[in-house]
């Protein structure tokens, strides 16, 4: 059976080879088929050598005739076998449609995983999933699973997410855009939000910052701290550059300056507040 340089595209349905009881070459080079459905050769009752090779939209291989056994591919391009997806099955080689799954399975694992050949197969979900309504869900991103068989993804600390979905460690998580790690602690360059503590100090409700032109120091405005900070970024330190602490409105240098709630700070492009 030659289907190579053809202009068959999408499926090869089932029905096309119904009553073909012999085959001995699936000849697959170079051709626009995308799937061959479950079932096609299920009447052939011997075995057969598939030629394959690059060129074709193929990515698997209907389950082999009954009396073959196993498909035998040529021409060093392997292709597997086509599968049931999750929650259904393959009842048998002759089959041309996947059977829904009826059965239960315990916390933590799902029913039916792909590729299963019967009903009540129940797999242990792996890490970086959870289990829900009978399925291994990807934990989301911004939170990670190291365990198996959970019902749960444990998510991120604040202001930290993962690049990608199905992360398995907390290692995984990463700062948010607009955050980073300095040596003293987490630093929020997007305010609105307290963070945690510096060596020497901590900020209450952030809700500005400027960034130095050669990006050494970061100037804060610490809103409900009352005052104007400076962090050093290759320490993590952070100074006092003008308010008391106190809420109240006065001109003045350092301490003697007064702010209510500053909300916002800038650096000229020669490193001046």
């Amino acid at each position: 059976l030659d289907l190579s340089s053809n202009q068959i595209s999408g499926s090869l349905p089932a029905s096309l080879f119904a009553g073909l009881t012999y085959l001995e070459h699936l000849k697959l080079q170079f051709n626009r088929i995308q799937t061959i459905g479950h079932g096609t050769f299920r009447d052939v009752r011997a075995s057969a050598t598939v030629l394959v090779a690059d060129g074709n939209a193929l990515t698997c291989l209907p389950h082999p005739p009954p009396g073959g056994g196993a498909w035998t591919e040529a021409l060093a391009l392997y292709l597997p076998l086509c599968q049931c997806a999750q929650g259904s099955y393959l009842a048998s080689n002759t089959a041309t449609i996947c059977t829904q799954c009826e059965g239960s399975c315990g916390a933590g694992q799902e029913l039916c995983p792909a590729g299963s050949v019967q009903d009540g197969v129940c797999a242990v979900c792996q890490a970086g999933t959870f289990s829900f309504d009978s399925s291994c869900i990807p934990c989301a991103p911004g939170s990670y699973q190291s365990m198996s068989g959970t019902s749960t993804c444990m998510t991120c600390s604040e202001g930290k997410t993962t690049i990608s979905e199905a992360s398995t460690s907390a290692t995984q998580c990463v700062c948010e855009a607009g955050r980073y790690i300095a040596p003293g602690g987490t630093f929020l360059l997007v305010g609105g939000q307290e963070v945690s503590a510096f060596s020497r100090a901590s900020l209450r409700s952030p809700q500005d910052v400027a960034v130095s032109p050669d990006g050494t120091f970061v100037i804060i405005a610490d809103t409900k701290g009352h005052t104007i900070k400076k962090v050093i970024v290759s320490t993590g330190k952070v100074q006092f550059v003008a308010g008391s602490g106190d809420p109240g409105y006065a001109d003045g240098v350092g301490s003697s300056a007064l702010f209510n709630e500053p909300s916002g700070v800038s650096i000229t492009p020669d490193g001046k507040l």
